[in-house]
């Protein structure tokens, strides 16, 4: 024997205005979440292995660490470095070597780099 409960064994089928909104919703999130920012590339040349005479070499040396700047053993502030970069210009060098310590982050790397590169220098040399 049979008994109706009142429920029917049939396919119950799924709303898809619901689907569509939650999809909705998740593209405005994503959207609105990105970021638009352009990134720049910046080109770094390995120095290789071949050795320079005492005279090529470049006179000014830029040491970065994780909480200060030191160019040519003074300590620096980086809004100073562009204005320190071209004093050394005038003086007909145009060429910098770059040493990175140890816990330097890339984020700071970068951002000297980018600073350096808005100066009248026409190469930084990034050296270990």
């Amino acid at each position: 024997m049979r008994i109706n409960n009142g429920y029917s064994r049939g396919r119950k089928t799924l709303s898809l205005t619901s689907l569509i909104d939650v999809i909705f919703l998740l593209l405005l999130f994503f959207m609105l979440t990105s970021t638009f920012l352009r990134y720049s590339n910046i080109n770094v040349a390995s120095a290789g292995g071949r050795g320079i005479n005492a005279d090529a070499a470049p006179k000014v040396v830029l040491r970065i660490d994780q909480n200060k700047l030191d160019l040519n053993g003074q300590e620096i502030n980086i809004d100073e470095l562009v204005r320190s970069l071209n004093g050394f210009v005038t003086t007909g060098e145009t060429r910098t070597v770059v040493f990175v310590k140890e816990k330097v982050s890339v984020e700071r790397l970068v951002k000297v780099l980018e600073v350096g590169r808005n100066s009248s220098m026409t190469s930084l040399i990034l050296a270990q």
